[in-house]
Order: C-alpha cells, then structure tokens, then sequence
C-alpha cells in the first residue's frame, strides 16, 4: 500500500525484486488501458521460474484472445489466477478501492483483484510476459510450513465473498476453499516424500479445515495411500 501511495504515474506496477517481465510487457500493457479507458486493471498470462530461476511451467491461458475477462469478479475469486508481476492497476482504481487488507500477510494480492474486478472491467493479455519466482523463503512460502498459509486463505475467502453478488457468494466461495483444500494436500505430499513430516501434518489438517466437500476427503484419502507407499519405499518418514 505504501508503494500505491508513492507512486506518481496513471498506472501502478508493483514489481518485486525476485520477479521480472519480459520485452514487450509495458507496451502490451500501455496498449491495454489506451485502447480501453474503462478497465480498472491488465493482467498477462505469466511463467513460473524456479528458485534458480529456471522456467517451471506456465500459467493457464483464461481467453483463447485477449480481451476483457468475463465476470471477472467471479471468476477470480474462484482462484488465485494472477500473480503481482504480472498485473498493471489504474492508479484511479486503487484510489476508488483502497490499500492492501492489513490484515492479510498472505493472499492480500488475490483479495486486491477481486476487490478491483468487483468494480471495473479487467484486461487479460494472453502473451506470457512476465515471470514469477516460486521458492521456500517467499512470504507465502515461510507461512506454509506452519500452515499459516491456510489461515490466511480462509479469511481471504472470506473477505472476498462480501464483493460477490449475494446469490453467487456461497457456491464461488465453496468452490474456493475446495480448490485451496486440495492444493494443500499436494502440498502435504510433495513434504512427505522429502522428509518434512511437519510440514505435512500441518497442511494436511489445514486442508480439512479448509473444506471436506466429497472430493476433497476423496483426495485427502488417496494422499494418505500415496504417502504410505512412499515411506514404504523409503521416500518418505513419519
């Protein structure tokens, strides 16, 4: 929020010192809100990098073109889709929305672009153009060896749904906590196999707590039966 406050131009791009774009992001970005003086924000489909930063995988692609994403406040809280480097915000939009939730040390992004969509239409770029380092030691990376990680997702859920249509909030919401749920039990597993019982333990039971609809227990069930084989094979500890 402070870095909102500072800066100076029309659009605000939050980069942070371990992520990066590609040539041609501010240009495709530029053009965005050019040729588009209604959006609130642009985002771009981006690359995953490593903690050596090497390339490990690639984001989704949302439209099959760019374009303005359809119900997007919606379809955002369904999922955490964007990633900071990735997204220009109209300084104006910010303005209207206000800072970062204070309250959120994880999640306070996803929180943000749902908070915008729920009041501006949203750009997708389909050209991957920026790249986002995944690692151990990044903010959500430290909480999720606690579970922290869950409890901020949970309030984020939370604080997302009061700007959804009423009638939508609870499926969108069920269908967040689910997504979220499984995540962590992916999680849980890649922890067990390397020997991090802790970690496990901790988002495994933070999985749960985030749902137990029929194909999250479906899921936690064959993490367990694939958890076992491992430690029999001795990949894994207790």
């Amino acid at each position: 929020t402070d870095c909102i406050r500072r800066a100076r131009g029309e659009i605000v791009h939050l980069l942070h010192g371990d992520d990066a774009v590609l040539p041609g992001f501010y240009a495709a970005m530029d053009r965005a809100f050019v040729e588009h003086s209604d959006i609130g924000a642009a985002f771009c489909r981006h690359i995953f990098l490593d903690a050596s930063g090497r390339r490990d995988g690639l984001s989704p692609l949302e439209l099959e073109r760019s374009g303005v994403l359809p119900d997007a406040a919606a379809y955002l809280a369904a999922e955490q889709r964007i990633m900071t480097p990735s997204i220009c915000v109209r300084r104006a939009a910010y303005e209207r929305v206000g800072g970062f939730h204070e309250s959120l040390v994880c999640a306070e992004d996803w929180e943000m672009w749902v908070r915008i969509a729920a009041s501006h239409p949203i750009w997708y770029e389909t050209e991957p153009l920026a790249l986002y380092r995944m690692h151990e030691d990044s903010n959500t990376g430290r909480h999720v060896r606690t579970g922290e990680d869950i409890a901020y997702t949970v309030q984020a859920i939370d604080l997302i749904a009061r700007h959804l249509p009423p009638d939508r909030a609870a499926a969108v919401t069920a269908h967040a906590r689910a997504t979220y749920a499984r995540s962590a039990l992916q999680t849980a597993e890649r922890a067990f196999v390397r020997g991090d019982s802790s970690t496990a333990r901790a988002q495994f039971t933070g999985a749960l707590s985030l749902s137990r609809a029929p194909r999250v227990l479906v899921a936690a069930g064959a993490t367990i039966v694939r958890a076992l084989a491992a430690r029999a094979l001795g990949r894994g500890s207790a």
